[in-house]
């Protein structure tokens, strides 16, 4: 197989499963951050290291990608920064907004209260 002819096709594949694995990630940090124990963490961590790269590598086999290539590594990468940077953006602002909707209500709920202690 003449690789040139697809190397944006096998480079958008491999982003793909960057994504896939830095969602992976994300799904990992998440069950550390609520057990809080490294052990689990390291359990987590390398479960999906493990999936995604059986994942990874039955896809490369059925759709007969081409042998090792240094942009399919860079693919991969990039969708894991991708993921990583977009994702906690957005979880950033989504926080945010929950953070500043409830302190409006905390707020709003004390001076009722003290309106009503006062009255």
């Amino acid at each position: 197989m003449f690789v040139s002819d697809n190397q944006l096709y096998y480079f958008s594949l491999c982003l793909l499963f960057g994504l896939i694995f830095g969602v992976n990630i994300v799904i990992s940090r998440l069950i550390f951050l609520f057990s809080g124990n490294k052990i689990i963490k390291v359990i987590t961590d390398l479960t999906s290291f493990i999936i995604i790269t059986i994942i990874y590598m039955w896809f490369s086999y059925k759709y007969n990608l081409p042998n090792f290539r240094v942009y399919m590594i860079i693919g991969v990468i990039c969708g894991i920064v991708l993921i990583n940077k977009s994702l906690y953006y957005i979880l950033a602002k989504a926080c945010k907004k929950v953070y500043n909707i409830i302190k409006r209500k905390l707020r709003k709920q004390k001076r009722i209260k003290n309106d009503g202690e006062k009255g």
